[in-house]
């Protein structure tokens, strides 16, 4: 009956765990019919992702390895279904971070704010677009999201940080 207003579902290791809309918990069960996914805080089995009322966002699988994300950060539920942080964004907190997400090439691949970020599990890299025009003010892409990944191509789309924007779809090859 508790099983309600989940934000996102994510299949890992035999598993499908669950974030809870607008809290930090992770659920998660292993049966097909999702009979012992109960949905509050009383779960023994409930994952807290972090302190405080900042909510997961959405969830993703990198080299294996299963990661949710806030909008403070990722963190890593490790095999031990303990939630570490492993990217910590909690100096720039936003509603526009991880906004998406995606895996190519090897590396994950998100948004911060106005920008991309790709991380090789080790070392975060900016990989923003740079400038559109050569003069003051300068236009530029911002609000990236809807990430797909397909074959050596990142889809997304974008807008321009004009009054009256252009959003455009946009495709990086990793040059």
């Amino acid at each position: 009956a508790n099983s309600i207003d989940y934000k996102w579902l994510i299949i890992h290791n035999g598993y499908i765990y669950a974030g809870k809309d607008g809290t930090n918990m992770v659920h998660y069960d292993s049966n097909p019919d999702l009979s012992q996914l109960e949905g509050t805080s009383a779960d023994p089995g409930v994952i807290y992702c972090g302190i405080g009322n900042v909510p997961t966002i959405g969830a993703i699988v990198y080299a294996g390895q299963l990661y949710v994300a806030r909008e403070d950060g990722l963190w890593l539920i490790g095999e031990d279904k303990i939630a570490r942080n492993v990217l910590d964004y909690s100096d720039s907190i936003s509603s526009t971070n991880f906004r998406s997400m995606a895996v190519i090439n090897g590396l994950l691949v998100f948004s911060i704010r106005d920008r991309i970020v790709q991380w090789n599990g080790a070392r975060v890299s900016d990989i923003t677009s740079e400038k559109l025009t050569d003069t003051f003010p300068y236009v530029t892409y911002g609000r990236f999201e809807n990430f797909v990944a397909v074959d050596n191509f990142l889809y997304c789309t974008a807008r321009t940080n004009e009054t009256t924007y252009d959003e455009d779809l946009i495709v990086w090859d990793g040059v």
